[in-house]
């Protein structure tokens, strides 16, 4: 036994002595839910970390494991969680509103390569569900019973809820291919969500932010310089707020995350942009990257947008913290 080791234990053994109880530690083990088994497949939940801040999203692993004696089961397009209806009802007896939550993805028509998988008796197979990098943007909708509207959100507020996923999968070959289908709803998970500290922009930050917006801005004009081009389909009314906007910009374009938080908002001034309309600019961080996005609306319905790559340069001294909402 080394000496190090010798310490460490007389020094636990005179706590123990002086009635003192050891320091918990804390637990990295995966949790996962009870099993939910149908047509001899069993679906579980699995969550690493149950404990996510008001700034975060959910993650956990969806686990399909084949528990009949004989025969491989097919899962066609398992990976695709977002056509699954996926729950967090908050468990306090008195919260408010206590859910459940519906996550409503932003769902495009758009070609996500299919992931075709075979489970043979006695394997398994994951399914990751990331939450913090998502294909589509997304929201919660409110699914329980109301009394008056209550507006879907982007982050949950803190509670402890309960989180349950209802999985269930195409079956296009029919009878006879071995195909698993569901439906089957989970048994639920629990997961606690905590108010993340407050954010604040340092006067230095602001003065990044502004900056990395009119590098972009001032580069615009009525004549229709870095305005030209064509933009995503954005169907939203004139009167639509920023944010929802935004959020349709991002889903609606390449980039490098549907992940993303939003720094600064600015009016555009009119001799920036063609005819009489009004527009916005704003400031992402999107992934590890910042991006300036350009938008005003073009009729009634529609709103045409743009992203252009940003720098922030915050000065060391002053440091910053991010502010604003987004996924």
């Amino acid at each position: 036994m080394s000496l190090r080791l010798t310490i460490s234990a007389l020094i636990l053994l005179a706590a123990l002595l002086a009635g003192a109880a050891p320091a918990a530690v804390a637990s990295t083990q995966p949790v996962e839910s009870k099993e939910v088994e149908k047509d001899s497949v069993a679906v579980t939940l699995v969550m690493s970390k149950t404990t996510i801040s008001t700034d975060e999203q959910p993650e956990f692993i969806v686990r399909f494991r084949n528990v009949g004696k004989e025969g491989y089961r097919n899962l066609y397009d398992v990976a695709a969680y977002w056509n699954w209806t996926i729950e967090l009802t908050n468990t306090n007896p008195h919260a408010e509103s206590p859910g459940p939550w519906r996550l409503h993805m932003n769902i495009l028509k758009m070609r996500v390569p299919l992931e075709h998988r075979q489970i043979k008796p006695g394997e398994f197979t994951d399914v990751s569900v990331n939450l913090n990098d998502p294909t589509f943007t997304f929201d919660y909708v409110y699914a329980g019973v109301i009394k008056h509207l209550i507006s879907p959100v982007r982050h949950l507020p803190p509670g402890h809820y309960r989180l349950t996923v209802a999985a269930s999968l195409l079956n296009p070959f029919g009878p006879g291919y071995f195909e698993w289908a569901g439906p089957v709803t989970t048994a639920g998970i629990e997961l606690t969500i905590t108010q993340a500290p407050q954010r604040t922009v340092t006067p230095g930050a602001q003065a990044a932010y502004d900056a990395a917006i009119a590098r972009v801005t001032d580069k615009l004009d009525s004549g229709g310089r870095w305005l030209n081009g064509i933009s995503p389909p954005i169907d939203l009314p004139k009167d639509a707020k920023s944010e929802s906007v935004i959020d349709s910009a991002v889903n609606n374009s390449i980039l490098e995350s549907k992940a993303y938080r939003v720094l600064d908002v600015k009016p555009l001034a009119r001799k920036q942009l063609p005819g009489e309309v009004s527009g916005t600019a704003a400031l992402l961080q999107i992934g590890k990257t910042h991006k300036v996005v350009v938008f005003f609306p073009t009729g009634a319905t529609g709103w045409w947008s743009r992203f252009y790559d940003a720098e922030v340069v915050v000065p060391s001294t002053l440091g910053a913290a991010g502010d604003g909402a987004g996924n």
